[in-house]
């Protein structure tokens, strides 16, 4: 039973580790992102990896800047997915 433990705990670990990975390069893109429908779809995946980790605050800020710039560039699939994000 310790072993199936052991190894669930290490299979869980490995995954939360991916997700910090996956939010830093999320991040990093944000840096040197223009304001274009590509910075609105990283916002709002930066936005639902922090909402799967339970960062609920993070995910919100980052969904209100996708909103800014959505409804700025008139991007509608993007304002939709937004919303959506924060509907979670």
């Amino acid at each position: 039973m310790k072993k199936y433990l052991f190894i669930l705990f290490v299979v869980f670990s490995v995954s939360v580790l991916a997700q910090q990975s996956k939010i830093d390069s999320l991040q990093q893109l944000l840096k040197t992102a223009k304001e274009d429908t590509s910075k609105v779809n990283t916002l709002n995946a930066l936005a639902n990896k922090l909402l799967i980790m339970g960062n609920y605050e993070m995910a919100m800020l980052y969904s209100d800047s996708s909103i800014h710039l959505a409804k700025h560039l008139n991007y509608i699939k993007g304002l939709g997915l937004s919303y959506n994000i924060i509907g979670s």
